[in-house]
């Protein structure tokens, strides 16, 4: 009933029925095992008795993959389920791979034991205490749950061996012995990638695999210059930072090599400073941080682990201040290899990048910076990249590890011992110093009163009225100046036809924009918050290359130019523009406008025909009393503040409409029929609201009527009963009687049908509701629902992200939400839920004892509507067990910003994303580029993929 080889790392260990398949199938299984070069144990010499032999439960324990081999006949033999029972062990405490064959046997069967298997194992059981028929019943159910080859799948046994022996042969080699990994972090699932580059189970070929990452190279052209030196079978794999060493040498197929995570960062440290994978106690907060230091480069982190090995906390503490300013010395040497092997055009890049453009810099505005320097910028950053020293992103991002980063500034540091003759001044305190002693050379600011001819300005806090009089921005491609005196640029007009972008936000002295009219390629134009600016100037009909105009908070704005019609401009944000009355009809190809509490009363029927492609539209405010027009693209509609009591007509007709907001409007009384492409309406803190025409297309993704107090009875049974894919919200005081499963607290059981055993479709769904008592000073609420099966087992988890903004809770109020019983991962197959009962578990945020109730309404067929549609709405995306867990820790004090919304509706018609593209290339595509408060906030990262997974 086993097989294996009997050396101390044994390749494999069958569990079989000898009478059921020795003769036949596991005799050519062990043929085909023989030619790849796998040995098998003859276990005939082994003395069968009460329990399994001694050297059995060794060989199991020594094998590198457990095989088990099911048939119709293995419950009737004890001693195969004794034999099952220890591998089940092995896989969950050692981590042994298990793979299964079920020949001639349904694994429906074993798992429910039921048919001639269940028979068998009822003769088996007899006599047998329940302990050891509860192990044996365990371990057939688990075996069952995990794939394998189906005979009863397959017409040709032939072939079916022949895939099982190529399965076993490439388990085997992606799964070194424990000897060969230890100390090597992460190495396992290297390997696993790797696999699919070496195809083990072509003998006649000969293939040279390159890897690709930081990593130095021993000769290439000497050691295997072509495939044809070698042998059939033979696999040459080439290490190397520099990409091109493998195209050049025909390689084609290449693993790039990431760096590891920031668990295995600290293993890899703690492997070096402590010689073992977990942190020594105490120095838990400090090896975290030098982990940061060192940036998860696996090089640094074991240079530095050895350099701290036996140190006190105290030395950590000092060696943490060196790494802020400084490489060692081990490091810096085996950085700069690359750096010395490039051109001095591309070095001279490199520092450029690595002083000024290191983290995610786009490569245009790069190219654009760099445009009179004499640098090859487009093939001097493939070099670059191809050498391993920077990453270009998805979204054209050029990421330099902060390491070199270091590396660079170190090299410009070391040119001269003087700060005013070096090639750049990076470090504040030396850039203070040299324009005070007035030591600089001529590439610096040698007098206050004088700036040199610059093609990026980029100060911060700038000090005084007005730029010098000297200066000459004819050369300026990007003019970067927040919370500055400022009171204007400067008076004359000068020719700016390089420049690209001004941003002058948080300027809160500017009183007025200089004359805009050569700056003919200017496409970003930021003034929000500069509160004393009052108009714009006329010159910028001259802008037509203009796609971003931003004065959000220009208090005292008034004057905005008319009769003009700027072709390229597509997004205005003029919010909280407080004495602006005019609309700011400036484009007719304009995609979002957002002019939300100002004094704009209406919009101009003159818009409504020339608006075409304006998507998103935010003009609520207490002025807006009366809406008669808006234009017919118009898919996300916000009126928040306003003063209407009705619904506008113009609404009703809108085709396109997805998102409508009508927050805060206090005199709303009524909702009519929408348009029937709504998904999302959210009417929160309409303190008048009574009416509501529940007539949405279901399913509509979010419905929400926070502080609704007024509602009607009817109103609230229609909101209940709409079908939903995101939630839905409104004040209540109990669970409707419609979940007909209800439970005080957070969780709720459900029975299931007589026989303890239930089998649900993956279309299956549940509608789930919690009664929350009031939650004060939350802008965000996360609700979490788990379902396990009686023997706690996970079958789904989800999560909704309720959005309250300011508002205060005026009453206990009902969060709604539905999903699959069954993961999206198992779509499209049944699946056996073995348990005689499902626990509804909820959790709130930081706000569990504020769950009064739960309900749980599992939906027929008829009740289901169209909810199984493919959409994936922008809350209730589902995520892995991983991310819910993670999700649960972060604070909810973190909420989802008007900017990152806005940043979303401004991209998401532009794209198209792949639902295989990792997160961070979203955020980057997004312009996120702080990692450490994307890493705090990281659900709103959530809500912008989820939304752009429904525009896909």
């Amino acid at each position: 009933m086993a097989s294996s080889s009997g050396i101390k790392r044994l390749h494999v260990f069958t569990s079989f029925h000898g009478q059921d398949v020795r003769r036949g199938f596991l005799s050519h299984l062990h043929s085909h095992f023989e030619s790849k070069g796998i040995t098998t144990f003859n276990d005939q010499e082994i003395e069968r008795g009460h329990s399994i032999a001694p050297e059995l439960v060794s060989a199991i324990r020594e094998s590198r993959v457990l095989l088990v081999l099911l048939s119709k006949n293995y419950a009737s033999s004890g001693w195969c389920l004794d034999e099952l029972v220890e591998i089940m062990k092995c896989k969950e405490d050692l981590g042994q791979p298990v793979m299964t064959i079920f020949y001639q046997v349904d694994p429906s069967s074993v798992r429910k034991q039921k048919g001639d298997f269940g028979s068998a194992f009822m003769k088996t059981c007899q006599g047998k205490a329940e302990e050891v028929k509860l192990r044996w019943i365990k371990a057939l159910t688990d075996v069952a749950n995990i794939e394998g080859e189906h005979s009863l799948n397959w017409s040709n046994e032939a072939e079916m061996i022949k895939k099982i022996a190529t399965d076993v042969s490439n388990k085997l080699n992606v799964t070194p012995s424990r000897d060969f990994v230890d100390g090597m972090v992460g190495l396992e699932a290297h390997l696993t990638n790797l696999n699919t580059f070496l195809r083990l189970e072509c003998d006649d070929v000969v293939k040279m695999i390159g890897i690709w990452g930081p990593a130095g190279i021993e000769e290439l052209e000497v050691l295997a210059k072509e495939p044809s030196w070698f042998g059939p079978g033979s696999r040459i794999i080439v290490a190397t930072e520099d990409i091109n060493i493998l195209r050049a040498h025909d390689i084609n197929d290449i693993y790039n090599v990431d760096f590891p995570s920031e668990n295995e960062a600290i293993e890899i440290l703690c492997l070096s400073a402590f010689k073992g994978a977990s942190v020594q106690d105490g120095f838990e907060e400090l090896a975290k941080k030098v982990a940061g230091f060192c940036s998860s480069l696996p090089l640094a982190l074991d240079v530095v682990g050895k350099s701290l090995r036996g140190q006190s906390k105290n030395e950590w503490e000092r060696q943490l201040s060196k790494l802020e300013t400084s490489l060692d010395g081990s490091i810096e040497n085996a950085l700069k290899v690359g750096y010395k092997r490039l051109s001095t055009k591309d070095q001279a890049l490199f520092l450029h990048i690595a002083c000024f453009f290191f983290f995610c810099e786009d490569v245009d505005h790069l190219t654009n910076m760099l445009a009179d320097c004499d640098l090859d910028v487009g093939n001097g950053l493939k070099t670059l990249a191809d050498k391993s020293l920077v990453h270009i992103s998805y979204c054209r991002g050029i990421v330099m590890h902060s390491l070199l980063q270091k590396l660079g500034r170190q090299i410009v540091v070391k040119q001269s011992d003087d700060p005013g003759k070096r090639q750049f001044l990076v470090d504040p305190k030396e850039i203070r110093h040299v324009l005070a002693a007035e030591t600089g050379t001529d590439s610096l600011i040698e007098d206050l009163e004088y700036l040199p001819s610059l093609r990026l300005l980029d100060w911060n806090s700038y000090p005084r009225k007005s730029l010098p009089a000297s200066f000459q921005p004819e050369r300026l491609v990007e003019l970067n100046m927040q919370f500055s005196n400022l009171e204007k640029l400067w008076d004359e007009i000068h020719p700016l036809a390089s420049l690209k972008k001004i941003d002058l936000d948080y300027s809160y002295r500017l009183k007025e924009i200089p004359d805009l009219s050569n700056a003919t390629n200017l496409e970003t134009l930021s003034l929000s918050h500069c509160s004393s600016l009052v108009e714009l100037p006329y010159s910028i009909k001259n802008l037509h290359k203009l796609k971003k105009l931003k004065m959000r908070s220009c208090e005292k704005l008034r004057v905005i130019p008319t009769n003009i019609n700027l072709a390229s401009l597509k997004v205005v944000d003029m919010r909280y523009c407080s004495q602006l009355g005019i609309f700011p009809d400036i484009s007719s190809n304009i995609k979002i406008l957002s002019a939300r509490d100002t004094k704009i009363k209406d919009i101009p029927a003159s818009v409504v025909g020339r608006w075409s492609r304006c998507r998103t539209l935010k003009i609520g405010s207490k002025s807006l009393e009366r809406l008669t027009h808006i234009p017919v693209s118009v898919t996300s509609l916000d009126l928040i503040n306003s003063d209407i009591k009705r619904i506008p007509d113009c609404i009703i007709d809108l085709p396109h409409l997805v998102d409508l907001i009508v927050e805060n409007c206090t005199k709303l009384v009524s909702i009519p029929a929408l348009p029937p492409s709504l998904k999302s309406l959210n009417a929160n803190n309409c303190v008048s609201l009574k009416t509501v025409h529940c007539s949405f297309h279901s399913p509509i993704n979010v419905l929400t009527f926070y502080n609704c107090l007024k509602l009607d009875e009817e109103a609230r049974r229609g909101i209940i009963q709409q079908s939903v894919h995101g939630y839905l919200c409104l004040p209540a005081k109990e669970v409707p009687a419609e979940f007909t499963h209800k439970a005080t607290g957070k969780s709720i059981t459900i029975p299931l049908a007589p026989g303890g055993e239930a089998t649900f479709s993956a279309p299956s769904r549940f509608k789930a509701c919690v009664l929350l008592s009031p939650v004060e000073n939350c802008r965000f609420i996360s609700i979490i629902c788990h379902l396990n099966s009686k023997e706690g087992v996970k079958i789904n988890s989800f999560f909704s992200n309720p959005r309250l903004g300011d508002l205060s809770p005026l009453s206990e109020h009902l969060f709604i939400f539905g999903g699959d019983l069954v993961s999206q991962r198992d779509r499209g197959h049944e699946v056996d839920v073995a348990t005689s009962e499902i626990t509804f578990e909820f959790s709130c945020s930081y706000f569990d004892d504020k769950i009064i109730e739960c309900g749980v309404q599992i939906l027929t067929e008829d009740a289901k509507g169209s909810s199984n549609t493919s959409q994936v709405d922008y809350f209730n995306t589902e995520r892995s067990s991983s991310e819910v867990e993670n999700f649960e820790t972060e604070s909810n004090s973190s909420y989802l910003s008007d900017d990152l919304v806005e940043a979303y509706l401004t991209i998401g018609e532009d794209i198209i994303i792949s639902k295989h593209t990792s997160r961070w290339s979203w955020l980057e595509k997004l312009g996120l580029k702080k990692k450490k408060k994307i890493e705090k906030t990281w659900h709103i990262a959530n809500f912008i993929i989820a939304a752009l997974d429904s525009k896909t």
